[in-house]
């Protein structure tokens, strides 16, 4: 009996020892060329939203190649606030100003929203849906003076119907929204350094009317271009 139980512990022993050996495997290669796909290997952000462009997420261990533009292409336009931060993930108006906790981004140079746009288009949505006394908002869309000013005014137009046509696809009566383009013509500040460009290329969500009355009086397109029907 003591013979027997010796020999299962060193077999135990023996197991033990044979189980610390190992070959260890040389790391895995990832090919991050500009050429590689990202789809089998990504996660999205974010639902699609009509007219939107899929951003694929990098896995970990993947290195994402960014690409830049001149700050006259950058494309992110953030709602205007007059009383600081929305807080994330809810909008809030102030002064007549819906405010939201992430910015608007186009494609540089199109009126194609990026899919982080759907943050704002989601705290939007809600918002109306939770106060029907807001009767009409004015989508309005700026840019800054780089190129030619008709081009402009037509890039900000398409921007702001992009925008309120994304807004009524998530349950709001697109009669809600009303989309105006301004182009160039109303400067935050003088286009006359990059960082003076960036803030006067920026989306703004006003409060037009408040149970089919208008805001103070003012006209619903605040004097911008009507850029089109939300509804169509």
């Amino acid at each position: 009996m003591r013979h027997r139980t010796s020999c299962f512990v060193v077999l135990a022993a023996f197991a033990v020892g044979c189980a610390s050996v190992y070959v260890e495997k040389p790391p895995e290669v990832v090919d991050v060329s500009p050429t590689a796909s990202a789809d089998a290997d990504s996660t999205s952000t974010a639902p699609p939203l009509p007219g939107v462009t899929a951003v694929a997420t990098a896995q970990p261990g993947v290195t994402a190649a960014t690409a830049s533009a001149p700050p006259s292409a950058t494309a992110t336009a953030t709602v205007s606030a007059t009383s600081g931060a929305a807080t994330p993930g809810v909008a809030v108006v102030s002064n007549d100003v819906i405010e939201v906790s992430s910015p608007f981004a186009f494609e540089p140079g199109s009126s194609r929203l990026k899919i982080e746009s759907s943050v704002a288009i989601q705290e939007v949505a809600a918002l109306l849906q939770q106060r029907p006394e807001i009767t009409l908002v004015r989508v309005e869309v700026h840019t800054d003076s780089d190129g030619d000013e008709k081009a402009n005014l037509k890039l900000s137009d398409e921007r702001a119907l992009t925008i309120a046509r994304a807004i009524a696809s998530k349950g709001v009566v697109c009669k809600r929204l009303t989309a105006v383009g301004f182009g160039e013509g109303k400067p935050l500040v003088p286009n006359d350094s990059p960082q003076n460009k960036v803030k006067n290329r920026r989306v703004t969500l006003a409060v037009a009317q408040l149970r089919g009355k208008s805001v103070g009086g003012k006209p619903v397109d605040g004097g911008g271009h009507v850029a089109g029907d939300p509804c169509r």
